[in-house]
């Protein structure tokens, strides 16, 4: 399978601008919005059913808590199930899989009952 470059922008926005900005991007853009009580160190993502994660897409660059940012893709516009698996700085990982991103605006991570969950509007 190949895979879309992504492109991260850090945006301190609301999930109606993440909605018109998706809108007038790629099909699968969406806002990941974390809430989780940690900082997320590393965001990997890859088509649904690859054996292989992409490059980690923050470089470095962790999401705070409370931080939104947009993740924005470029290419093939007809992908649009992805996986996502976040990593905190311990090495822990949370998967998501199977989120249809060109009908998902929005992924929000946090703590309950101390484990990691999402949401996705």
């Amino acid at each position: 399978m190949t895979r879309a470059t992504l492109l991260m922008m850090a945006l301190g926005m609301s999930a109606m601008t993440a909605r018109t900005a998706a809108a007038d991007g790629h099909p699968a853009d969406f806002l990941l919005h974390n809430e989780t009580g940690f900082q997320i160190h590393m965001l990997h993502i890859s088509e649904a059913n690859d054996e292989k994660w992409g490059d980690d897409l923050l470089s470095g660059d962790p999401i705070d808590n409370h931080e939104k940012q947009l993740v924005k893709f470029h290419g093939d516009a007809s992908a649009c199930v992805w996986d996502i698996r976040i990593e905190d700085s311990t090495g822990h990982a949370w998967t998501v899989e199977d989120l249809n991103l060109c009908t998902i605006h929005k992924v929000k991570f946090f703590t309950k009952d101390k484990k990691v969950v999402f949401t996705k509007e």
